[in-house]
């Protein structure tokens, strides 16, 4: 296998464009703290405990779904590792292990820097990421992925970023982990509305899955609203939180794509989507610090 094959074969399980969910509240978190503050070591291995996280999850996810008999050949997304047969059992969880070690590594770095506080939130996360799809009830199989996206996927990273940074607790690193935790939620919605006949096959029960693809779309839109109401907060403290609303331009077509039940398309336009968000916020944060 050529370096280049062997790397594109692995990006398939590290699921690139889907970082930007654990990207965005360390992203958030950071610059809520003023500039001249910043420890940017700090930061750089918070992105890493935040980025290794998320690749453990994905390719527990890719491991576990695969046994469970949910990631077959009918599969609607993307192809995964094992189901393509791009790699071996034994290779996925190897990759697994080592990114859980480079996971654990950083995180109990990170306690170094904020204390022993820390230490249970590091642990946390680290079982979490492979009980999201392990185990004998996995928390995607228990409808309970949402409130853990919107948790560790915005709120807790959000707010422990800033708090690493500046030992304090504020409200505007609060509204924008609510903020990023809401539009990964909606992410993952997406993803369960397409897979929402082979999650029931297999007994994968979603909140789309247990209450039915009326109910996802409701769910869908709802997480997205909240999203943009959290900010309504932050634009009395600067009119630069104006800026992400920007990226309602593509409301209607998002819409348009929900009423056609077109799927597939929404998730990749949803992932698109947190990406522009993310870099509008980002814009506006770094306007409120020089401003």
């Amino acid at each position: 296998m050529t370096r280049s094959l062997f790397l594109g074969t692995w990006l398939v399980g590290v699921r690139p464009k889907t970082l930007i969910a654990s990207v965005a509240p360390v992203t958030f978190g950071a610059l809520s703290v003023p500039s001249r503050a910043l420890c940017w070591p700090l930061l750089f291995l918070t992105f890493l405990f935040a980025m290794t996280l998320q690749i453990t999850t994905n390719l527990a996810n890719d491991y576990f779904d695969f046994i469970r008999g949910v990631d077959n050949k009918d599969r609607l997304g993307p192809k995964r590792l094992l189901q393509s047969g791009a790699v071996s059992k034994m290779q996925l969880k190897s990759a697994i292990c080592i990114f859980f070690l480079a996971a654990l590594l950083t995180g109990i770095t990170l306690c170094t820097y904020g204390g022993y506080i820390f230490l249970p939130f590091v642990a946390l996360f680290l079982i979490l990421s492979l009980l999201y799809t392990a185990g004998p009830a996995p928390i995607s199989y228990c409808g309970l992925g949402e409130i853990c996206v919107l948790l560790f996927f915005g709120l807790v990273p959000a707010l422990g970023t800033y708090y690493l940074q500046a030992k304090d607790i504020a409200s505007p690193p609060i509204l924008l982990g609510i903020n990023a935790g809401f539009f990964s939620s909606a992410l993952l919605i997406a993803n369960n509305l397409r897979d929402y006949e082979q999650d029931k096959q297999f007994n994968k029960m979603t909140l789309v899955a247990r209450f039915g693809i009326g109910f996802g779309k409701i769910e869908y839109c709802v997480c997205i609203a909240c999203a943009f109401l959290s900010l309504l907060w932050l634009i009395k403290k600067s009119l630069f939180f104006s800026i992400p609303f920007i990226s309602l331009f593509s409301l209607n077509s998002t819409l348009q794509l929900i009423r056609t039940d077109q799927f597939a398309i929404l998730f990749q336009r949803t992932a698109k989507w947190l990406l522009f968000h993310t870099l509008l916020v980002t814009l506006a944060l770094l306007l409120c610090q020089f401003s």
